[in-house]
This record gives structure tokens, C-alpha cells and sequence, in this order.
């Protein structure tokens, strides 16, 4: 017995965070020789296919629950740059933006919200009401002699590690100039790795230099698993991109997995890997997971240990299957409809089966369908299904949408309904499970055209 309590024990201690492409995952205190694991995937959206390997050697990942559970928490801290006058007006859009955030977090959100130059003040602890976050951001003004971005980013990320919570965000609105010493994006990005912090960057230059300073807040962005939006010179952002702000760490789900396999005589520490395949693209993340010695007479313990917990995990796989049912539909439910990418030869088709579906131009960052191409933003559509019915968003400030020929920022869609990203043709529609199978597309212009014909299925998924 006392064998068993020290596994117990020496299991609870958290493993680090790797992330790679919008996913990470993180070792959760756990009973038994059994470990519990967050997977993180950037935007609101069910996994994939979910494989597990520890040391190389396969292991069983159990769906437990989706994101968000019962008593999940999503800390966000809202830091706002309020350096040099001359950002007045930008600043004060930021300020309604912040509203719009507030207005619009869900009820496992923690909002709080901080400012920023010089010096850096907490204006709304962490777990602030809405109301009291909106009255906080009202007083923002501009007016901080210097900006010390990556400084105040590490102590933000500091106040978030210390704050009780399922999962973690930063939300940096800032011109991306840095005047401080001593400080990088790398830093940040270490420290946001190791308290699993997702990063988003929401960008406002307000120079060329700052144009190019704004390129290492995508980049920890991305590094994060967050996401990187720019503003127009005005400051405007659509409402779509802060509303996935909020919920870029609501995707993904708890696993769990046996450790008893892997204990030997001496304490050491493996590398689990996980691999997520969503559309055709697999992303990985790891974290490294101490492990405790074996002990003296451990061998009969381990291997009873392990039929044991084998036996628990066979029977909460067939008595918890109804605690977990969007993990379950995650992974086998079909599409319940397409968006057609229109050619002149034959369409080819990506599917939506969750709730909210992203078009852009790069994989990663939560995109569900990537179009390679240059008049395609990064993030540019976002397709919802509410209620009974289907509504699209703009997430570009610069690349407009159309919908039937008509501008569209944000509104319902019908199936049938053409849509213009760009020179990029798409074609929405419902579906049944006859249209299951999706293909990942690669889109490349064609010169001498004059609109995008593109279209072939890429070898391998590419």
C-alpha cells in the first residue's frame, strides 16, 4: 500500500509544455498510475484523430471530457500598450474593444485587464465582472513617455500562472514597438511555454518600424499556440476576431493514459507525444512527464497495478461514454455541411462538422480550410452554426467578404450561397453523411486567368 501511495504522489507533479501549431498538452494531477492530460487546440473546434506515443512506444489516449467541462476556468488577461500621445485615438478604439470582449466572454472565462508603457498597471484583477472590466477600460489613455512590450508581457504572464485556472490567455493589443533592455520575444515565449499561456497579438502599427516590430508579436503568437490579427490604420478590428480571441483556448479535451507500463526501478522522465490529425493535417505536441523508481518488491505490484488500472480504464471507457459526448461525436460524426471550392473542371470540398469553421490563408492558428492564396488574409472567414441556421464573419480588417456578390462583415448564409474571399470562389452548402469525405485543398492562382481555377487535391493531404 505504501508502494502504491508513492506513485500516487510522484504522478501529481506537472509535466512542461511543449506546443507546436496551435496544440499543447499538458500533464494534469492525476490518481493511481493512471495520468490525466489537457490537449489544447487553438480555436473553438472538437479534436481529431488523437494518437499517443511515450518514449516512442504507442499508448492509449481515453477521451475523458471536451473543453470546456464542468468547473473548467479560461484566465484572460487583456493588456493594453497606452504608450505615446499621438496613439490617443487608437487607444481609445482599444478601449471599446476591450468592451466588446467583456460583453462577450462566456461564463468560464476569468477577464482581467492591465495597461501598459513605461510601467505597467493592473486596472482589473483577473475574475473581474464584465461590467467592472468596461468601466476599467473607459479610463485607457495614452500616454506613456516609452513602451516596454516584452517586460510587462513576462509579468503579465507571471499574473496569469499565479491565477487559479483550467487554461490561460494573453490578449496584447499593442503597436509592437519595444524601447525596453534586456527583455525578447523569446523570453516571453519560454515563459508563456512553461505556463502554458496562449498569446494573442492584435496589432495597431502606427509606423513602417512598427510594421516590422509587429512581425515578433506573430511569431509568439504562433509559438503560443495563440493567433496574430492586424488592424486597419484606424485601429478597426471586426468583432469576429475579438470573439475568437476569447475562445482560442476553448478547443481540444481531457485524455487519459496509463503510466504503469512505463515505471522502472530508478526515477525518470518520458516524453509523451501526441499527435492530433484534423482535415488532413496532423499537429504535435509533447510534454516531458517525471516518473518515480520502481521501488523495492515493486514488480508485483506493478504488474497488478497495471491489470488493476487496466480494469478501471475498461470499465470508465464503457460507463463514461455518456460523460463525454462531444468527445465521442468529435471524432466519428459527419460533416453536417461543405464549402465548395468552385473550379471550372470539378469542385472540391472541405467539411464542417463542429460549430465553428475557419477559413484562411496559412494552416495552423485554428484554420480549418487553408487557401494558398495572396488575395486570401490569414484569418479571413469564420462560419457558425447557431441555432438552426449558419451565419459567416469577416475576421480580415483589410479583405472584404462577399455573399452573392454583396459586401458582408457579418450575416446569415444559406446553402447555396456563394461566397468570394478574395479571387477565391467558394460555394457553401448542407450536407448528409453522403458528402463525408473531405478533401484538403491546395489552391494556386492560375496568371493567366481571371479569377482563381485552381484546384487539385494535393498528394498525401497536402
Amino acid at each position: 500500500m505504501r508502494a502504491l501511495l508513492y506513485i500516487i504522489i510522484i504522478l501529481s507533479i506537472p509535466g512542461v509544455v511543449l506546443a507546436d501549431g496551435g496544440l499543447s498538452v499538458r500533464v494534469i494531477a492525476d490518481d493511481g498510475v493512471s495520468r490525466s492530460v489537457d490537449i489544447r487546440a487553438a480555436g473553438h473546434r472538437p479534436l481529431g484523430k488523437v494518437a499517443g506515443r511515450v518514449d516512442g512506444q504507442a499508448v492509449p489516449l481515453v477521451a475523458e471530457s471536451s473543453y470546456p467541462a464542468s468547473g473548467d476556468i479560461t484566465a484572460i488577461l487583456v493588456l493594453v500598450d497606452t504608450s505615446d500621445p499621438r496613439r490617443a485615438a487608437i487607444v481609445a478604439e482599444n478601449a471599446r474593444q476591450v468592451g466588446v470582449l467583456a460583453a462577450a466572454a462566456a461564463t468560464h472565462h476569468r477577464l482581467g485587464l492591465a495597461r501598459f508603457d513605461r510601467d505597467m498597471q493592473v486596472l482589473a484583477p483577473l475574475g473581474s465582472p464584465s461590467g467592472e472590466i468596461r468601466r476599467a477600460a473607459e479610463g485607457l489613455r495614452a500616454a506613456g513617455p516609452i513602451t516596454q512590450l516584452y517586460r510587462h508581457g513576462l509579468t503579465a504572464i507571471d499574473l496569469l500562472a499565479a491565477h487559479p485556472a483550467s487554461r490561460r490567455v494573453l490578449i496584447v493589443f499593442t503597436d509592437g514597438l519595444d524601447e525596453g533592455r534586456g527583455f525578447t520575444r523569446a523570453h516571453v515565449a519560454e515563459a508563456a511555454a512553461k505556463a502554458d499561456v496562449a498569446v494573442v497579438g492584435l496589432g495597431f502599427p502606427a509606423s513602417a518600424k512598427g510594421e516590422l516590430a509587429l512581425q515578433d508579436l506573430e511569431w509568439l503568437a504562433r509559438e503560443s499556440g495563440g493567433f496574430y490579427a492586424g488592424a486597419t490604420a484606424a485601429g478597426h478590428l471586426p468583432d469576429a476576431v475579438l470573439h475568437r480571441a476569447l475562445r482560442v483556448a476553448d478547443g481540444g479535451g481531457r485524455f487519459r493514459f496509463d503510466a504503469a507500463p512505463f515505471l522502472r526501478t530508478e526515477p525518470r522522465t518520458v516524453r509523451l507525444e501526441v499527435d492530433v490529425t484534423d482535415g488532413g493535417i496532423t499537429r504535435h505536441a509533447a510534454a516531458m512527464v517525471p516518473l518515480p523508481a520502481a521501488g523495492p518488491g515493486f514488480g508485483w505490484l506493478l504488474g497488478g497495478a497495471g491489470v488493476m488500472v487496466a480494469s478501471i480504464l475498461a470499465w470508465r471507457r464503457s460507463h463514461r461514454r455518456a460523460a463525454a459526448p462531444e468527445v465521442a461525436a468529435a471524432s466519428a460524426a459527419s460533416p453536417h455541411a461543405v464549402v465548395e471550392v468552385l473550379d471550372d473542371e470539378a469542385p472540391w470540398c472541405q467539411g464542417m462538422a463542429g460549430s465553428i469553421f475557419v477559413i484562411g490563408r496559412l494552416a495552423g492558428d485554428g484554420t480549418d480550410m487553408a487557401l494558398a492564396h495572396p488575395t486570401v488574409s490569414r484569418p479571413h472567414a469564420e462560419i457558425r452554426r447557431s441555432g438552426g441556421g449558419y451565419r459567416i464573419a469577416n475576421l480580415s480588417a483589410t479583405n472584404p467578404i462577399l455573399v452573392n456578390g454583396k459586401a458582408v462583415d457579418a450575416g446569415p448564409l444559406k446553402s447555396g450561397d456563394e461566397i468570394s474571399l478574395g479571387d477565391v470562389r467558394l460555394r457553401f452548402a448542407e450536407c448528409g453523411p453522403a458528402r463525408a469525405g473531405a478533401t484538403r485543398l491546395v489552391v494556386r492562382p492560375t496568371p493567366a486567368a481571371s479569377r482563381t481555377t485552381l484546384l487539385r487535391p494535393g498528394p498525401d493531404g497536402d
